[in-house]
């Protein structure tokens, strides 16, 4: 899943949780593990949180 997410994310350069899900894994019901993967790859600083959006979301780069 983190290869996925890395490699969307490096397509779109900046993007929600909630953004990568359908092109990452359409067929789950939540963005859990979509999160989980970008959490996992902020540890090895491989992405970073840009800023928090007034809803609450993260944008991630």
């Amino acid at each position: 899943m983190r290869g996925k997410v890395l490699m969307a994310l490096a397509l779109f350069q900046r993007a929600t949780a909630r953004e990568l899900w359908p092109l990452v894994a359409p067929h789950q019901r939540v963005d859990r593990s979509i999160r989980d993967a970008l959490g996992d790859l902020e540890d090895v600083g491989k992405v970073r949180k840009e800023l928090t959006l007034p809803d609450g979301r993260r944008l991630w780069c």
